[in-house]
């Protein structure tokens, strides 16, 4: 992961969603973005503590520390401590371009339900994007983004001295392998092989990078890539379920139901009329 940050990288903040300083008291439990956030975001906890429950793990978040959500996080977030957990919430668009677009869905795997401690003055530079934010003086979204583009920056850095990354580049030829060949019958012990572990060892390293098994993770390839092509190509489903590696039509419409919940009929009838021209959507 370290070649992500190899010579000069670039971002772009598209739009400031909101920016909030709340309390949850304990107990209180929030189920906002059980479906996805749709847009990237940053917690920081000023005081307390929260469980954030995600679909295959949990994460404590604590006074001091700030966590990155992507746009595609799921999860549920219930205050823990006696104390009230205080934190300002970012919620922001953002792009990557240049040399960080390339490693742009490793990033997301990294980043994504990530923990850091605050030894950068996030909290600071929060607290005067919100105090920008809620004041709207003329030119307080510009001047929020120069901020927010401070915070970033400063996070990435911190980001890539993580030992986690160093764990996540130890399987990255075996994801990029299931990402170039997912469509193949790929063998777990070719894998291990391909990074230098036994499969156990493999299996273990996979896990906690990516939160899934070798296995689930060229899954989830099929059926992201089925998607694509359900709304995007006019396809049968029987094409679609050979085109991403399924030899079985029924046994594929069975496996999109369960981890879409809609068959793939259901999931690619989805039209938006304009004139007498049709689009899928």
């Amino acid at each position: 992961m370290k070649d992500l940050f190899k010579g000069d990288f670039d971002f772009g903040i598209r739009d400031i969603i909101l920016i909030h300083n709340y309390n949850y008291v304990n107990g209180y439990r929030y189920d906002g973005y059980i479906d996805g956030r749709r847009c990237a975001g940053i917690v920081y906890c000023l005081t307390g503590s929260a469980l954030y429950r995600f679909e295959n793990k949990q994460i404590s978040l604590k006074s001091g520390e700030l966590l990155f959500l992507t746009e595609k996080s799921t999860y549920s977030v219930e205050c823990t401590s006696q104390e009230n957990f205080c934190h300002i919430t970012l919620n922001f668009d953002i792009s990557f371009c240049g040399v960080l677009d390339e490693y742009f869905k490793d990033f997301n795997e990294i980043a994504d339900n990530l923990v850091i401690k605050d030894n950068f003055e996030a909290g600071v530079i929060l607290e005067k994007i919100l105090n920008i934010w809620l004041n709207k003086k003329n030119g307080y979204k510009v001047k929020s983004k120069g901020l927010v583009y401070e915070l970033l920056y400063k996070y990435f850095i911190v980001l890539q001295k993580r030992d986690y990354c160093e764990e996540f580049n130890k399987v990255k030829a075996a994801k990029k392998y299931i990402d170039e060949h997912y469509t193949e019958c790929i063998q777990i012990r070719e894998l291990a092989k391909m990074c230098r572990f036994s499969e156990s060892h493999f299996r273990r390293i996979f896990y906690n990078c990516h939160g899934c098994s070798p296995n689930e993770y060229k899954l989830k390839k099929r059926i992201e890539k089925a998607k694509d092509l359900l709304l995007t190509e006019e396809m049968t489903v029987g094409e679609v379920s050979l085109a991403v590696g399924f030899e079985d039509a029924n046994y594929f419409s069975r496996i999109f139901k369960k981890q879409t919940g809609k068959t793939p009929r259901e999931y690619g009838d989805v039209l938006l009329y304009s004139g007498n021209k049709v689009f899928r959507i």
